[in-house]
């Protein structure tokens, strides 16, 4: 019997974070297309694991039977038409796998036409069913995306000068929660065409599978002045696995700079790990009982399969597309002002998120007659990275430079998660020559956490911080900020001695 060419079951598939998975089997949630029986289907793309020239992508069917159907394997590109297309008709299911071994080349869609196959690191499928036996159309929506966990710590090595072949140097990276241990670090020295260099060894001791990483050097400033990427792939087969990024610092040339990169003879590294640790998938059903009810547009998912539930924040589509209003200026109706550049921007979106815009925008302030904010003491760049907040609840890479002027913005203008992130990231760079500073900011910005996280990190290193210039400067302009700090290691020392007697 023949199948009717208007009558399928689809299933358009999107896989975000692709490039987290270039090295998994990544499979989709089950679907069906009859509600009476037990017949099974699932999709199942495989990313270069057995050949890693090829892609394959297959259908799966827990039920094997002498039915013939034709069906349609395909990769869309972003604007939702198919790039590949491979058909099959009059196929008897009466295997567990029906598909291709070598359906696409894997540099094709990671890196030669990666702009046609990827919108945002998401690659998008598409299966066609065909079958006799089916009376209606049904249209499958399934999502998977990777759980990340993305985290990063300040990791300061002392005597920098005096360390040897012989010696190695060890660091846990804790997960973003500070609830377990993530990954593990080893540094040491290779000796490599006659000069020291370092070299890094990340244990696995559990279940990630996949990480980028980036090794960046700080200076006196805190600002990166050399950084060095790769990504490591994890054996699933062993319980602790490892693995070593090539050596790509130079012991020497560190030494030639160490008025800029080891003050105090002390090399900083900030490591900044994304590591994948399996994924999660959503599926939802749309049934159509002729074409005129059939559309393509993608329901609310709701979870029907999921595999490790640890979820992780991604930009929403509802950010992307606010993005895309404040990139292109549609609709625009305040201009925000600094003493370089002027910023188009939309007067509900900033008093959703900022309860200082709210007050001007919803008041006869000057600024909403005219339909124009000066800001002179925000720079453009600052400006520019609390926009990107505001329209899509993310931030780029802060280090500690931007991050210092972003959280005194977010502090004015009230967004009070973005100041929370921009602490974090304070607090990850806090070294010997900043504390002060940021001791001072602290305290302007009446932030308690983050006072105390500085007044923490001063007494754990207040040999070298009291005898410092800096600290002479905050005592004689902040002299109770410096006194609070040493009574509080006062206090500390005294109760550490009461409980020993």
């Amino acid at each position: 019997m023949a199948c009717k060419d208007d009558v399928a079951l689809t299933v358009t598939w999107s896989i975000e974070g692709i490039s987290y998975l270039k090295y998994a089997n990544v499979c989709s949630s089950d679907f069906y297309p009859h509600s009476d029986d037990d017949q099974r289907y699932y999709l199942r793309l495989g990313m270069g694991i057995n050949d890693t020239n090829f892609i394959s992508f297959y259908i799966y069917n827990n039920k094997q039977d002498t039915i013939e159907r034709d069906y349609e394997l395909s990769i869309l590109a972003t604007n939702g038409s198919p790039l590949i297309s491979r058909k099959v008709t009059k196929c008897l299911f009466n295997e567990s796998k029906h598909g291709f071994s070598d359906f696409v080349g894997r540099n094709e869609i990671l890196e030669n036409r990666k702009q046609e196959f990827l919108k945002n690191d998401t690659l998008t499928l598409r299966c066609r069913l065909w079958e006799s036996r089916m009376s209606q159309k049904i249209h499958f929506f399934c999502k998977t995306r990777p759980n990340i966990d993305r985290t990063h710590f300040l990791w300061t090595l002392d005597r920098f000068s005096s360390l040897t072949l012989q010696d190695e140097k060890v660091a846990s990276l804790r997960t973003a929660d500070d609830s377990d241990t993530l990954l593990e670090m080893k540094l040491f020295f290779v000796e490599l065409e006659e000069e020291e260099k370092i070299q890094i060894e990340v244990i696995n001791p559990h279940c990630v599978e996949y990480c980028k990483c980036r090794v960046s050097v700080l200076d006196i400033n805190g600002i990166s002045v050399e950084s060095f990427q790769d990504e490591l792939v994890f054996s699933s087969e062993d319980a602790i696995d490892k693995r070593q990024v090539p050596p790509f610092l130079s012991k020497r040339k560190l030494l030639e700079l160490k008025n800029q990169s080891l003050p105090n003879d002390t090399l900083s590294l900030k490591c900044e790990f994304s590591c994948y640790s399996g994924m999660e998938t959503y599926i939802s059903e749309n049934t159509f009982c002729n074409l005129d009810d059939f559309n393509s547009t993608e329901p609310q998912l709701s979870s029907a399969s999921t595999i490790d539930t640890n979820q992780k924040s991604t930009v929403s589509p509802l950010g992307e597309d606010l993005k895309i209003l404040f990139d292109n200026q549609i609709l625009c109706d305040v201009k925000l002002r600094t003493t370089t550049d002027t910023f188009h921007a939309h007067k509900i979106i900033l008093s959703a998120r900022s309860p200082v815009f709210r007050a001007m925008f919803t008041s006869d302030m000057k600024e909403n007659v005219q339909q124009c904010v000066e800001i002179p003491d925000v720079d453009a760049d600052t400006m520019r990275e609390m926009l990107r907040y505001i329209y899509t609840d993310t931030v780029t890479d802060l280090q500690w430079k931007n991050a210092y002027k972003l959280y005194e913005a977010a502090d004015k203008y009230g967004i009070l998660n973005l100041k929370e992130n921009c602490s974090s990231v304070l607090r990850s760079y806090l070294l010997a020559t900043n504390a002060c500073e940021v001791l001072i900011l602290s305290y302007l910005h009446e932030d308690v956490e983050l006072k105390k996280a500085v007044q923490n990190y001063i007494l754990n290193h207040e040999k070298e911080i009291i005898i410092s210039e800096n600290w002479k400067d905050l005592m004689k302009n902040h002299s109770f900020l410096a006194a609070e700090t040493m009574q509080e290691g006062y206090l500390r020392k005294y109760l550490v001695h009461s409980e020993s007697r």
